[in-house]
């Protein structure tokens, strides 16, 4: 019995074994795969939130990996604080729905990093109830009254592509008003104001534009935020 345990003790005595470390990860990587869940599901983000929330599990999993090293170490943690301080993020967080996620995400990884399991699988959860349940109580989203901005430049640029990029949007959207076209040889700006009801149709708008015509730039602008595909 004994040979085992020494076995299972990755780091030495008094440090956390080997089993006990991979049962912390199982428990972390399960809580970032709900979290992604519950965001893809609950997330009221108009871009493309199952590329977003594709980050948790790997997020979660590192910060776990970087407590449960340095939280029995003083010289380790102090290295860990002068290392983050040189860490930029060169890509804004436009929303703060998105920071609310990392948060819990990175809450997750220092909670069981610290072998608190208890406590952080009985908040985390409650966290994503208590959300869960406000956006089911708060109804169906109001619609989304967008301006829609497509832009292509290519060498060739004709009326067939302008045809596409209509079928494209109606498909999705039954409410579109042009509000200007430009059209040359070689570039085609088009700016609509579209009324939809659903998060998701923008999405499908986003990716029915970009398979057919990949060289499209989609902008979606509403009163709050700017949306880019």
């Amino acid at each position: 019995m004994n040979k085992l345990v020494n076995t299972l003790n990755l780091f030495g005595e008094g440090q956390v074994s080997l089993l006990v470390l991979f049962v912390n990860f199982c428990v972390v990587m399960g809580l970032a795969y709900v979290l992604r869940w519950h965001y893809i599901r609950f997330g009221h983000s108009l871009s493309n939130r199952r590329i977003f929330a594709d980050i948790f599990p790997l997020l979660a999993s590192t910060t776990f990996l970087v407590i449960a090293v340095v939280k029995s170490s003083l010289a380790l943690s102090l290295g860990l604080v002068g290392a983050l301080s040189i860490v930029r993020f060169r890509t804004p967080i436009k929303e703060p729905e998105e920071l609310a996620y990392l948060f819990v995400c990175i809450a997750i990884g220092l909670g069981i990093g610290a072998d608190q399991k208890a406590i952080t699988v009985t908040i985390v959860l409650l966290i994503l109830l208590a959300g869960a349940i406000y956006r089911l109580r708060s109804g169906k989203k109001q619609s989304h009254n967008l301006y829609l901005s497509v832009e292509v430049k290519k060498a060739h640029v004709g009326t067939s592509l302008f045809n596409e990029i209509n079928r494209a949007i109606k498909h999705h959207v039954e409410i579109v008003d042009m509000r200007r076209l430009d059209l040359t040889e070689s570039h085609l700006q088009g700016v609509y104001y579209i009324s939809c009801n659903s998060d998701e149709l923008v999405i499908k708008v986003i990716d029915e534009l970009k398979k057919n015509i990949p060289e499209a730039q989609v902008t979606f602008i509403d009163q709050d935020r700017e949306v880019m595909g």
